[in-house]
């Protein structure tokens, strides 16, 4: 076999997986937040629950889904230099399953 006519292959199956992991990360994050009482946590305890997840990513990836959650309006970061933040309305519908988002599950 062409290892040419594989490359294309490969790098298809790569975004999906890495939009897959993407749009599971969001939506775990938008359930981490749900089962804190106060809905609100920081980037610290974020990641030692998403690595319960299987989610092992660096803060920077972490933090790029953060500012993307706050765009759609899940979340709102209360302070962003010590990545301070809280479940919307809106996010919790999706972490409860009341409603769905292109870009958060699958």
């Amino acid at each position: 076999m062409n290892t040419t006519s594989i490359s294309p292959i490969k790098n298809n199956i790569e975004n999906v997986v890495k939009r897959v992991v993407e749009m599971d990360m969001r939506l775990r994050i938008l359930q981490i937040l749900a089962c804190i009482p106060s809905m609100t946590t920081n980037l610290n305890v974020l990641k030692k629950a998403l690595q319960a997840f299987g989610h092992c990513s660096s803060s920077d990836l972490i933090k790029t889904q953060l500012f993307w959650l706050d765009e759609q309006g899940f979340i709102k970061i209360i302070h962003s230099e010590i990545m301070l933040f809280n479940l919307t309305d809106r996010g919790a519908d999706i972490a409860s399953g009341a409603t769905k988002s292109i870009g958060v599950g699958f």
